[in-house]
């Protein structure tokens, strides 16, 4: 990594801006040892940065791990005192992008560590709704793996539930049943 980073546009700076650069590129290099399952190459950058350090989007190397779907990058992670409760700057924590990538595994090793759905309900709601109407049976089990209320509410008042019975989806709707969904709300 040395070696890339001394570019001729450097040599004017002083020590200090070269180091903030490099502490602002670590984080993106973390992510992409976790992309590449390298994690040799991960130890030696996080000799130099923190854990959840984040990059540009707020995103750590937990988040890019759950993200894949990478559950033994995790656990080594978790391992090393990584946290799996930051948001990035889009509101999302490494739980929420393993469900919305419905990394099964990963969700539920995370749940049994302790992670949990912080999204704030509406929101949730919306989520659910949205993959209701995408008729996306797998994202769906996805928050249930996650523990989320599948009774939450939208703006409106809607739930999952509403939103397949309006549709005449009854596979979907079957399935938010068997998901803990309430006819009664």
């Amino acid at each position: 990594m040395g070696d890339v980073l001394r570019f001729p546009w450097l040599s004017n700076k002083s020590p200090e801006d070269v180091e903030a650069l490099h502490q602002r590129l670590l984080p993106s290099f973390a992510g992409r040892c976790v992309e590449n399952n390298d994690y040799l190459s991960l130890q030696e950058i996080l000799k130099h940065m923190d854990i959840d350090d984040r990059d540009y989007d707020g995103n750590t190397a937990m988040h890019r791990a759950c993200e894949i779907g990478n559950t033994s990058m995790v656990l080594q992670l978790l391992g090393l005192g990584a946290t799996y409760q930051i948001t990035n700057r889009f509101g999302y924590t490494p739980l929420h992008l393993a469900i919305k990538n419905k990394h099964y595994d990963t969700i539920k090793f995370l749940i049994q560590h302790g992670a949990t759905v912080t999204q704030h309900p509406v929101r949730m709601a919306m989520d659910l709704i949205k993959a209701v109407r995408a008729k996306d049976y797998r994202l769906v089990y996805a928050w249930h793996l996650a523990g989320t209320d599948m009774n939450q509410r939208d703006y409106n008042g809607q739930t999952a539930l509403h939103v397949a019975v309006e549709k005449r989806n009854e596979l979907m709707v079957s399935k938010l049943l068997q998901c803990g969904a309430s006819p009664e709300v």
